[in-house]
């Protein structure tokens, strides 16, 4: 918070920011400087107090309101906005949290680590970029306020990458979660427009896939394509034990109908005899 203690209404944008910061002392760092030289590095456009927003090899971003005029829920909503990084790599802590954010879906870009001298790889993260940065997206409002963008090396989570269907050979891909409503929509290539691509699964138009148990199906027949001949090998062989397994119920359990038909036939004669 960049404020002048001496200006008028400043007292009462310092008062909203510092209840602000109580309540969300647990996930954000707040300061507050009063230095004319800082405040001008920061906002030399600004005349009134201003809230900025940091993050290490970004451009620095600023409340685009009046903190006199705004209120308490508006200011939040800005802060939680953009609470995430705008383009950083993920690791486990930061994946839960964004793939878990309510009302928003995790853009994931997946790529080669080493790979990133190659063209398609470098292009396709600068212009993922572009996407993700708010100073240079041209993605439309609605799509700015519901996805999250976010890179991931594919090769140190091949795991994670091979469970949603994507080959190692295939990258860089998109992949898109919305965790609360356990789906995630994947792109083909990342020479595709991405851009209609996004703006298309916010719409509703995009066909979505379930996450979570319900892929399971899906997976299986991922793995079975993948280790073919030998997965069709090994399903021929259990269905041969199967049907196997069959014969020798259905076969004791027609020699031991016979033996009680014949020992019936004994004893009808047996008492013919009497």
């Amino acid at each position: 918070l960049g404020w002048d203690e001496k200006a008028p209404l400043s007292g009462k944008a310092y008062n909203k920011i510092h209840d602000i910061a109580k309540q969300k002392r647990s996930s954000h760092f707040f300061f507050v400087t009063k230095d004319e030289e800082v405040k001008d590095l920061l906002c030399s456009s600004c005349t009134q107090a201003f809230l900025a927003r940091f993050e290490n090899g970004e451009k620095v971003m600023t409340y685009p309101f009046s903190l006199e005029d705004s209120s308490i829920e508006d200011i939040e909503a800005w802060i939680s906005r953009y609470s995430f990084p705008h383009f950083k790599e993920l690791d486990g802590s930061m994946f839960n949290s964004m793939a878990n954010t309510k009302n928003q879906k995790m853009v994931v870009c997946i790529f080669d680590a080493n790979k990133l001298d190659n063209q398609i790889t470098r292009t396709y993260l600068e212009s993922m970029g572009q996407l993700a940065r708010p100073e240079s997206t041209t993605l439309s409002e609605s799509a700015r306020s519901q996805l999250l963008f976010a890179k991931l090396d594919g090769n140190k989570f091949v795991a994670f990458v091979e469970d949603y269907g994507i080959d190692e050979e295939t990258l860089p891909r998109t992949l898109v979660i919305d965790g609360t409503n356990s789906l995630y929509y994947e792109d083909v290539f990342a020479e595709n427009d991405v851009e209609t691509f996004l703006e298309q699964i916010v719409k509703g138009e995009a066909r979505p896939h379930y996450d979570g148990i319900w892929k399971t199906p899906a997976r299986s027949w991922r793995s079975f394509k993948r280790y073919m001949p030998w997965s069709l090998l090994l399903a021929l062989l259990a269905l041969s034990l199967l049907v196997f397994m069959c014969y020798l119920i259905c076969w004791v359990e027609l020699e031991d109908y016979d033996e009680l038909e014949f020992s019936d036939d004994e004893n009808k004669e047996t008492k013919k005899e009497k």
